[in-house]
């Protein structure tokens, strides 16, 4: 039987050989979709950390200034002596 092509003794094996080829494309494609979805996922992972700390941040300044407030409100019951 005649070669098709070097190293391929069918037909049949030629077009398994490109469908070979069309998945491996086809699975680069998917990775690619795949490592840019986990790419998205980990910048907005990195946003909300951010907003996260900004977050903490506020809660922490904002119990600061209460306890501020709350000891000027003490001072105000304190006998001042006059």
């Amino acid at each position: 039987m005649a070669s098709v092509m070097p190293g391929i003794s069918s037909p049949n094996a030629a077009a398994g050989g490109l469908a070979g080829f069309e998945t491996a494309e086809a699975v680069g494609r998917s990775d690619e979709a795949v490592r840019q979805a986990l790419s998205t996922i980990t910048g907005r992972c990195e946003q909300f950390a951010g907003a996260l700390k900004v977050g903490a941040h506020v809660i922490v300044s904002s119990e600061a200034i209460a306890a501020r407030q709350l000891r000027s409100v003490g001072d105000l019951n304190e006998p001042s002596g006059i």
